[in-house]
């Protein structure tokens, strides 16, 4: 990034938001609206969305790593279910 240049630089950051984060911080409103996931602000969810994307690539390689799609299923269901433990119904 800092070879770039700055006017570069802001370039990508102007066109990462276009077409990157706004498209995932709709989806997000879309799906708080169809009541799908909770009130979350959306900025904050497609921010978290995309630090998890870009973690895939160091969860799934060293030795204990999982396949890129156990990886892939775990994080989509800490993002939807949280992290608490699932209580059990009867």
């Amino acid at each position: 990034m800092p070879s770039l240049g700055e006017d570069n630089i802001k370039r990508l950051a102007i066109c990462s938001q276009q077409c990157v984060f706004e498209p995932l911080r709709q989806t997000f409103i879309e799906a708080q609206q169809r009541g799908e996931i909770r009130h979350t602000r959306p900025e904050s969810l497609a921010g978290f969305f995309l630090s998890v994307m870009e973690s895939i690539p160091f969860v799934i390689t060293g030795s204990d790593a999982a396949s890129g799609e156990v990886v892939v299923d775990e994080m989509i269901s800490v993002l939807l279910d949280g992290l608490k433990p699932q209580v059990e119904r009867d």
